[in-house]
């Protein structure tokens, strides 16, 4: 969480010389933020694209601890079907199992090779973050779940 951070919330009269003339309703990315990106990158101010905005509070959107805000959920399905949480794997030693949907995962691995065949197994990816991943199976698949369904966890 970060207190006190500030924002600059873009202008579109500040922004017309510098965006493209027609922007899309669905393409923000590409239409606006995408190039005033590119002329911040060549020196241009942030803060001449519109007015500073404080922010008192962004909740990140990671699971940290027991007590936060955010709620653990698959923010990602990788191509092998493995499913990547926002609970960071700080945490490992605190969780005993989690479940997606009418799934329990309770098996712990260090590593995929280590992990038995067509089981549901709890590992920290490279990213830091738990998964849940299935050797030699696509985890999203068997258990059924999808980006955004909830991780309900139980801890140690």
């Amino acid at each position: 969480d970060q207190k006190n951070a500030e924002a600059v919330q873009v202008d579109p009269v500040k922004t017309k010389d510098f965006i493209l003339r027609e922007v899309s309703s669905t393409f923000h990315g590409r239409d606006i933020f995408a190039p005033l990106a590119a002329h911040i990158s060549l020196g241009k101010r942030i803060q001449s694209f519109g007015v500073r905005v404080r922010l008192d509070h962004i909740p990140s959107p990671f699971v940290s601890a027991k007590s936060g805000t955010s709620k653990p959920l698959v923010i990602h399905v990788d191509h092998f079907g493995n499913l990547v949480s926002n609970i960071s794997g700080t945490l490992a030693k605190e969780i005993q199992t989690l479940a997606v949907g009418k799934a329990l995962v309770n098996r712990w691995t260090q590593n995929y090779d280590d992990a038995p065949d067509k089981t549901p197994c709890m590992i920290v990816g490279s990213g830091g973050l738990i998964e849940i991943v299935v050797k030699k199976d696509h985890a999203a698949k068997l258990l059924g779940a999808a980006v955004g369904m909830p991780v309900t966890i139980y801890w140690a």
